[in-house]
């Protein structure tokens, strides 16, 4: 075999050059624009600002079937101190700046919450990207991720909320896990929701 034989993917191609002995760690040198840097594909409105946004990135349908849709990305110095620690970043152990978008999935997802008002799910093997799809979100929007691993021995209590007593407040409820992450800004991964017992499965399935 020579040279000659090697296929790169298209995203790689252009990376491939004699000065370039790692096509891949090149091409994202060349490629990736820090998203806290990101320059606006679209303009703001004053509403917009005050919610947080400092940009919205274009994202073009990669089948060309539906039109461009933009993703909101967001002032990290805008959100909760105890929040910004969550927001993934360049250079993370997890690498979301690496993830390669194969399957046209940022377009689809993005279509799924900001045109459909859905939530996309995903099935595959383990070790297939998809929670680092999620995380991948994360850091294209500058928001928190916030990832809910679910095992078989994870209690519905611990997840949705349970009732409490002290004598000093009376009887009141405590948000689990998911509520309160689903009141803060950010990116939800619900990992391996199957695994959980029937309770659980009941509770997240809609």
């Amino acid at each position: 075999a020579t040279v000659s034989d090697i296929q790169l993917l298209p995203e790689f191609d252009a990376a491939f050059t004699s000065e370039a002995l790692d096509p891949i760690k090149q091409f994202f040198k060349n490629q990736k624009v820090e998203p806290h840097e990101y320059p606006t594909d679209r303009e703001l409105t004053e509403d917009e600002i005050k919610q947080g946004i400092r940009a919205y990135r274009k994202i073009i349908d990669p089948e060309s079937y539906g039109d461009d849709i933009f993703l909101p990305v967001y002032d990290i110095s805008k959100l909760p101190a105890e929040l910004q620690d969550l927001v993934p970043r360049t250079g993370d152990d997890e690498h979301p700046e690496l993830y390669v978008d194969h399957l046209g999935l940022v377009y689809r997802v993005g279509c799924a919450w900001l045109e459909l008002d859905e939530t996309p799910a995903l099935w595959g093997a383990p070790g297939n990207g998809k929670t680092e799809l999620y995380r991948h979100m994360a850091w294209l929007m500058c928001l928190p991720f916030h990832r809910l691993s679910i095992t078989p021995s994870t209690e519905l209590d611990d997840l949705a909320g349970k009732m409490h007593y002290e004598p000093s407040r009376g009887t009141y409820y405590e948000y689990g896990r998911l509520p309160k992450a689903w009141n803060k800004p950010g990116v939800i991964c619900l990992d391996e929701p199957n695994m959980g017992p029937a309770d659980v499965w009941a509770f997240i399935r809609p």
